[in-house]
């Protein structure tokens, strides 16, 4: 049986998170909803007992620093939904950092990706909620109507005042994986975004060193003898 059944955006993100093994299952769900519910769908009925989403979110809250760990108090859903994480993941993963412990707060639902400073600023006067992602809604559904225990850990990768160049969004196939011919063409229509391209990908450096905290984390959790 699966201890712990993690559902994540990108192969970029499950590659700082710890292998697939014994008491730990790993899907990518492409950055969208509908397949972070399939997925964790198919956890549980593989055996999963828990469920964490855990990869990069955007920065809703002014001068939440890329980097930033986020430990959900609460997901919001877009129609309003607040799921509640389970109190006992919270703490044991909390308790699993090494340095700054993670910060705590609500993260919001999209089924789409929240791209304009305008569309993030509305987000957060809605919700108050930290940050944005696609998947830990989903997530946090599915563990809902299954009675199971669910987390959330996620990473400000583009902070508030940062748009997200069009080209960012068509580059992730629905496999998660980078798709570099779909971001040279994109970029081929819209030179523009060059420079955020590349200002997002400093910003993506910093968002993988806090993915790589939380996967030690986790490691430290199912990989060294704990457990939650």
């Amino acid at each position: 049986m699966t201890a712990l059944g993690v559902v994540t955006g990108t192969a970029a993100e499950a590659r700082c998170l710890p292998r697939p093994g014994a008491g730990l299952a790993v899907a990518i769900a492409g950055a969208d909803a509908g397949r972070a519910e399939a997925a964790a769908t198919r956890l549980i009925a593989s055996g999963a007992g828990m469920l964490i989403s855990i990869g990069v979110a955007g920065g809703l809250a002014p001068d939440l620093a890329p980097g930033t760990v986020i430990l959900a108090s609460e997901i919001i859903a877009p129609d309003g939904v607040r799921h509640v994480p389970s109190p006992g993941m919270r703490a044991a993963l909390a308790a699993a950092f090494d340095g700054p412990p993670p910060l705590n707060g609500a993260l919001a639902g999209s089924d789409d990706v929240v791209a304009s400073v305008a569309a993030k600023r509305a987000l957060f006067a809605a919700t108050g909620a930290l940050a944005v992602d696609t998947e830990s809604h989903a997530v946090a559904a599915v563990a809902t109507r299954g009675s199971t225990p669910f987390a959330a850990l996620r990473v400000v990768v583009d902070p508030a005042e940062r748009a997200l160049p069009r080209a960012a969004l068509v580059a992730v196939g629905a496999d998660g994986a980078l798709r570099p011919f779909r971001l040279l063409a994109a970029l081929c229509r819209r030179p523009s975004d060059l420079s955020a391209l590349v200002a997002l990908g400093g910003e993506w450096r910093l968002a993988r060193s806090g993915l790589t905290r939380a996967g030690l984390a986790l490691s430290g959790l199912f990989g060294g003898g704990g457990g939650l």
